[in-house]
């Protein structure tokens, strides 16, 4: 039983030790980053006709599929933050941008969670 047990614990922190962060983040700590840094990259990862139709001030449009453009246009100890509509395809974009080798991605999520801590406010 104490074998088992053991086994159980080691097997528990190999596992834990195996997940992955994806330097998720709330929208109130991406704010305090933007008004803290003017340098810190805003990305909304959705579609430009998502995009079009409401984005957050200051936003760049890079779709999820392009995120190539931000590796070759931007440093890699740059400060990102991405969202999007849900927060899946900013966890995409984070994954993809860390394989770049970018340092600093932070995943806000998605305009749901914006809208559930400040309610109804989206730039258009």
């Amino acid at each position: 039983m104490k074998k088992l047990l053991l086994f159980l614990m080691s097997l528990m922190l190999v596992m834990t030790g195996c997940t992955k962060s994806d330097n998720t983040i709330t929208f109130s700590d991406a704010k305090k980053m933007l008004d803290k840094n003017a340098m810190v990259v805003l990305v909304d990862v959705r579609s430009p006709e998502e995009f079009n139709k409401g984005h957050l001030s200051g936003a760049i449009n890079v779709p999820v599929k392009n995120i190539s453009f931000i590796n070759e246009n931007y440093e890699k100890d740059d400060e990102i933050v991405v969202y999007c509509k849900t927060g899946a395809r900013a966890s995409n974009a984070v994954d993809g941008l860390n394989k770049f080798g970018f340092k600093y991605v932070y995943n806000a999520g998605g305009l749901s969670d914006y809208n559930d801590e400040f309610g109804e406010l989206v730039i258009r």
